[in-house]
């Protein structure tokens, strides 16, 4: 007697490994890109967390740090060539190093300047209050 076969459930997105990945993603496939990203977001976040240097924090977010590196990262995946399973995250943690640096690098050749109270007047005449009383004097 023959035994039925049995059907194979399909692989979860998530029991695809990293290199499956990046060689579908290589291979120009959006949803391994996508699933990279989904897969690879909350690790780049938790490991910029805190990362930002303190000039930097109120010109720049977290956020966009981490959108920057997952953007260069998959320009990068055509190129990329894994030696092991952990490769890409060791790429993802080197550009997010890289990129921390030049922000911090940046934000001390051009620190970020006093913030201008607007609600105060200024001391000096305006030059139309200037004009104003070069016209009382005259009367």
């Amino acid at each position: 007697m023959v035994a039925p076969a049995q059907k194979v459930p399909p692989r979860s997105p998530e029991a695809e490994t990293s290199f499956e990945l990046l060689r579908r993603a290589r291979d120009g496939d959006g949803d391994a890109e996508n699933q990279l990203c989904v897969r690879y977001l909350p690790r780049l976040r938790r490991w910029a967390r805190g990362q930002l240097p303190p000039g930097a924090r109120s010109l720049l977010d977290t956020g966009d740090i981490v959108q920057d590196v997952l953007i260069k990262a998959l320009r990068i995946i055509p190129v990329f060539e894994p030696r092991h399973e952990g490769g890409f995250q060791a790429c993802l943690r080197v550009v997010l190093k890289n990129k921390l640096r030049d922000v911090a690098r940046r934000v001390k050749r051009h620190p970020p300047g006093e913030a201008v109270d607007t609600g105060l007047p200024g001391e000096e005449l305006s030059p139309l209050e200037r004009a104003i009383g070069r016209e009382n004097e005259e009367r």
